[in-house]
């Protein structure tokens, strides 16, 4: 039970509590973005970079 004049939060759980909500609005975005189709599979990511990363040592273009 909090008394009078005791603050609610000490800077310890003030700190925790900001990252708790930074971790849940980074989540929240990325369920939007999947909602828009706003995302590529990992592979296919992948693969393009490399396919970029050839053509560049090659001197191809991009």
């Amino acid at each position: 039970m909090v008394k009078p004049g005791q603050p609610l939060q000490d800077a310890d759980d003030c700190e925790t509590s900001g990252e708790t909500i930074a971790l849940v609005q980074i989540l929240e975005l990325g369920h939007r973005q999947i909602e828009a189709g706003q995302v590529q599979l990992a592979a296919s990511v992948i693969a393009r970079l490399r396919e970029t990363a050839i053509l560049m040592h090659f001197g191809g273009a991009v």
